[in-house]
């Protein structure tokens, strides 16, 4: 089984760009190594001297947000979207999700399992808002959360 990933731009830009990372039962002797992912890439795009340009223009933020947007759709069942849109957050969930990766985390990009972790936490931040805001004044945000119920 593989995994091809494909970037491609609707902009018309030069550069097209597939890669193939095998998993492990496909590869003799076992599962390839971050390193030698790394060095395949560095091949890949030194085959492509357009690369560099062609990903800084398609990686701005905006795309980035959409692209966080669309996977948080599938993610449990668009569980922090629908949340977000229960307590009236505006959108900041994603802005609240971001906060969630510190500079200590900066390799979760690298790692599946620590990203779809932070995501769980957020979604149970804003399961406790929801909840809360039954019962004690209507807020947004978890840390207002906690302050209503201490006032309580």
């Amino acid at each position: 089984m593989t995994a091809a990933v494909s970037l491609r731009s609707s902009c018309s830009l030069s550069f097209k760009a597939e890669y193939t990372i095998r998993h492990s039962a496909d590869i003799p002797g076992g599962a390839k190594t971050d390193s030698d992912i790394a060095m395949e890439i560095g091949r890949v795009c030194g085959k492509n001297t357009n690369a560099a340009e062609d990903i800084k223009t398609l990686l701005t933020k905006q795309n980035c947000q959409e692209g966080m947007k669309a996977y948080l759709v599938t993610f449990e069942d668009n569980a922090l979207p629908a949340l977000a849109a229960e307590v009236g957050d505006g959108g900041q969930y994603l802005n609240v999700l971001r906060r969630k990766f510190d500079a200590d985390a900066a390799n979760w990009v690298w790692n599946l399992d620590t990203a779809q972790q932070k995501i769980r936490e957020t979604i149970l931040d804003y399961q406790i808002i929801a909840d809360s805001n039954k019962v004690v004044d209507k807020t947004t945000a978890f840390e207002k959360t906690v302050a209503e119920w201490c006032d309580k």
